[in-house]
């Protein structure tokens, strides 16, 4: 196992656990990404998305779906034993992606 590797094993993201959802997207100039306790029902504020024209749906769905894109790089990364070339660079890439969230 390589110093990579090890990093990447004692690392975890602190983020709000979803589900997250982009609600109010008919509704307002500035949509809002919510967390949603999955005991509770009950929504809380995790970003309001700035209005720009034509993307500001898209980005508070981008937004919304990053809990699930995390888990999904994240298993991405422990299941692929890349033996080098272009699947070593991706890996490498999916890292360093990895690493901006983890503390």
């Amino acid at each position: 196992m390589d110093l990579t590797e090890r990093i990447m094993e004692t690392k975890t993201a602190k983020y709000t656990p979803g589900p997250w959802r982009a609600i109010g997207e008919r509704n307002w100039n500035e949509p809002r990404v919510s967390a949603i306790d999955p005991d509770t029902g009950r929504y809380s504020l995790v970003a309001t998305v700035a209005w720009r024209e034509g993307e500001h749906n898209a980005n508070a769905r981008l937004i919304a779906a990053a809990p699930q894109l995390y888990e999904a790089l994240r298993a991405l990364v422990e299941h692929v034993n890349p033996e080098g070339g272009s699947d070593e660079v991706a890996i490498q890439d999916a890292r360093m992606v990895l690493s901006t969230v983890e503390v």
